[in-house]
């Protein structure tokens, strides 16, 4: 009789709350937080009024609309995708929380350098807006 070596539990306790929350992201989630945050960087870029808020998405490759909502909220319940209320035609927009940017700076085991880089620029070059409101009051 073979008997396989006990499964070790691994020690979180070292582990910021962002590398944990990194942790409990599927790619899915991760890939629509990225897009969210993509597309508002491509909007910052062209526009210096943007705010942050965006439309919904409504798809990605590799999730059907149904997944994609449960995904929304996923992200919503973990805070890092805000959503508004706007108005009856645009109806709920959203928005990459501060800790979604924190969670989109942890490296990947895959390429821990080229992602936590390329995170960087997209979060450096869109300051969320409670940011800038907190600047203008000091």
């Amino acid at each position: 009789m073979i008997l396989e070596p006990p499964i070790k539990a691994v020690d979180k306790s070292d582990m910021s709350a962002t590398d944990l929350l990194f942790d409990c992201l599927s790619e899915q989630n991760l890939l629509v937080l990225q897009s969210y945050a993509a597309r508002s960087l491509a909007l910052k870029t062209t526009h210096d009024e943007h705010d942050g808020w965006l439309e919904r998405l409504e798809t990605i490759d590799s999730a059907d609309p149904e997944q994609l909502t449960q995904i929304h909220g996923e992200l919503i319940a973990l805070g890092m995708l805000k959503f508004e209320v706007s108005n009856r035609h645009t109806g709920l927009r959203y928005r990459v929380s501060d800790r979604g940017y924190a969670v989109l700076q942890t490296p990947t085991p895959d390429h821990p350098a080229e992602s936590a880089e390329a995170m960087s620029r997209v979060t450096a070059a869109f300051e969320p807006p409670e940011l800038h409101r907190l600047s203008d009051v000091t």
